[in-house]
């Protein structure tokens, strides 16, 4: 795999400014406005799922001369431009789940064994993790009825 690689460690353009030539390297046009190769191949290529974006961005801390028009789509529709992928608890802006993580993790081990009982490390419920209770009955050990032994 590592003989279809490249690395161009520098270029040259015929561009005088960062800006401009960042756009040239990102989307063939010294001029804003144009759709990046990214957009050009979302769209040409379309998308195996439409819920997720046509393609990512990976902000390394440090937006290119040009901004976001770098990545954007053009003229092409909205749905085709990049995605900025950030570092930190929220990399993707305003994407946040409806449900706590908790809930969403008892989901999908529900999901994964539908016929049994969710697990205990899975749902987190304080109520299913209290050890004293006997299984099954909903009594603790001193409610069964017994005698008290000694």
């Amino acid at each position: 795999l590592a003989d279809e690689l490249c690395v161009i460690r520098s270029m040259v353009s015929n561009f005088p400014e960062h800006t401009s030539a960042n756009y040239f390297l990102h989307t063939g046009s010294g001029v804003q406005g144009r759709p990046s190769m990214g957009a050009w191949v979302s769209y040409g290529l379309g998308s195996e799922n439409r819920n997720l974006p046509g393609f990512l961005v990976l902000n390394g801390g440090l937006i290119p001369p040009g901004g976001l028009d770098n990545f954007g789509s053009g003229f092409l529709p909205a749905a085709f431009q990049g995605s900025v992928f950030r570092a930190g608890d929220s990399p993707l802006a305003n994407v946040k789940p409806h449900e706590p993580a908790d809930k969403q993790r008892a989901q999908a081990a529900h999901r994964a064994d539908p016929k049994g009982s969710p697990s205990r490390e899975a749902t987190r419920d304080p109520k299913l993790n209290d050890d004293s209770k006997t299984p099954g009955s909903g009594m603790t050990p001193d409610d069964s009825g017994a005698a008290p032994s000694g």
